[in-house]
């Protein structure tokens, strides 16, 4: 076979341009997807690598020409990569930045509203009234009573109470009730009504003229117009007896005198030295209750009256004496300070209906009555929960007088009659409780029929 020169020379020249012609169509789309073509590798030919420069001519936009040398252009693979990740710490570096700003605004805006918190709370504390303020404060307590201890005996008619307070926020507590106006310790001696008047901080608590025989006692909390049952305390139980030591008949005869102006002198030691000094004394005056008055709902409040004629001479040797107060011919007398307490005490849990208060100052010394100081008995009733503070008034014939009964709704009416008899002096007196009791119940039935009795 013979081989002609020019064929394969033809066929070696078509060879070499259709590579040429793909090289450009591999240059072209990859030009038309990654961009312009900006370097090169060297292109195999025929299964040989050559180490000449290819350059390739990229037409000007003025017709001219530039040439790119595949050998002295970089690899864009390294430089894309470099640029990425310049641009993602750049972006890293902005959005810490950016996180650092956030924070800081966020602590200056806490730090704002801390400030403005603490502006409201003062401006509301300074805007508060004392009551409000205590809805605030934890004053939860239990009440436990130390003096007299359970099931003890004591001697004489006289005894002190001492309560405990346990309380949950003792600075709360104490910070409440100093402020409280009517935060007070209430006792009941007996199942009678709370007696309140007794200062939860520092309370002298103090009762005379006890009977003889068996007595319980139980304590409660009062403040702003509650009496908190979560703070009852528990029922304590004693016994008094009679002191042989003391003979009250002997001492009131030795130690005081009564003048008809209601004055007694009144036989006091002299505590720096011992001398005995007569001191003029009056009798108490209860102001309130008011006699044959009726009072809305379950409590009254007790003010009391004493005018010595010496004053100065009398709070100088009286300073440690007690007002004390009987309701309805309780087993005892409940005391109060005759001195330094402003408050009035006052009574909780009247049953509706009449009731009779009297009162009377008590030794500075040994604390017994003073028996010629005791008011005169006075009448009173309340109307219970229903508040109604309306009453009648019935007429009455006694002992030769006509009477003016105040009557209250509810109750017992013999007891109003008893009561009423009682204060002027017919105590036990069938005639007067009789004839009482039967006006009274006349009046009643005349209020209920819608008549106005006469």
């Amino acid at each position: 076979m013979k081989f002609h020169p020019c064929s394969s020379l033809s066929s070696n020249k078509i060879t070499l341009s259709l590579s040429i012609v793909l090289l450009f169509l591999d240059s072209f789309c990859k030009s038309a997807i990654t961009g312009p073509i900006d370097s090169l590798d060297t292109i195999r030919l025929s299964g040989e690598k050559s180490d000449a420069p290819i350059r390739l001519v990229e037409k000007g936009g003025r017709g001219g020409s530039r040439a790119y040398n595949h050998n002295s252009i970089q690899p864009p693979v390294k430089n894309r990569s470099t640029q990425q990740k310049q641009r993602q710490n750049t972006y890293i570096q902005e959005m810490e930045q950016e996180e650092q700003s956030q924070q800081q605004q966020r602590r200056h805006q806490q730090q704002q509203q801390h400030h403005h918190q603490q502006q409201q709370r003062v401006l509301q504390q300074e805007t508060q009234t004392p009551t409000e303020q205590n809805e605030t404060k934890n004053t939860n307590a239990k009440l436990n009573i130390l003096e007299p201890p359970m099931d003890s005996i004591l001697a004489g008619s006289n005894f002190k109470v001492s309560v405990q307070v346990l309380a949950e926020n003792q600075d709360d507590f104490t910070d409440a009730y100093e402020k409280s106006s009517d935060g007070k310790i209430c006792i009941s001696l007996d199942d009678s009504p709370f007696h309140c008047g007794w200062s939860a901080i520092d309370g002298n608590i103090f009762f005379s003229n006890a009977i003889e025989g068996s007595h319980t006692i139980v304590a409660m909390l009062y403040n702003n117009g509650t009496l908190h049952n979560e703070s009852r305390s528990e029922t304590i139980s004693f016994t008094t007896v009679q002191n042989p030591d003391i003979d009250s008949d002997d001492d009131d005869d030795d130690d005081s005198s009564l003048s008809l102006d209601g004055i007694s002198n009144q036989k006091v030691k002299n505590s720096s030295n011992g001398e005995v000094v007569n001191v003029k004394v009056p009798t108490v005056q209860i102001d309130s209750p008011a006699d044959k008055v009726t009072y809305p709902g379950t409590s009254v409040t007790i003010r009391n009256i004493v005018d010595p004629p010496e004053p100065e001479l009398f709070e100088r040797y009286f300073k440690h004496s007690f007002i004390c107060i009987n309701i309805d011919a309780a087993t005892a007398h409940s005391c109060f300070a005759a001195f330094g307490d402003t408050n009035p005490p006052f009574v909780i849990g009247l049953d509706p209906g009449l009731h009779s208060i009297e009162a009377a100052l008590s030794h500075p010394e040994s604390g017994d009555l003073l028996f010629q100081t005791s008011s005169s008995t006075k009448i009173f009733y309340v109307a219970g929960e229903l508040n109604e503070a309306a009453y009648i008034v019935g007429e009455a014939a006694v002992d030769g007088a006509t009477r003016f009964i105040p009557v209250a709704k509810g109750g017992s009416l013999s007891a109003q009659a008893d009561g009423f008899c009682s204060s002027i002096g017919l105590k036990e007196d069938i005639s007067c409780t009789g004839s009482v009791f039967h006006h009274l119940s006349k009046a009643w039935r005349a209020k209920e029929l819608g008549f106005v009795s006469s």
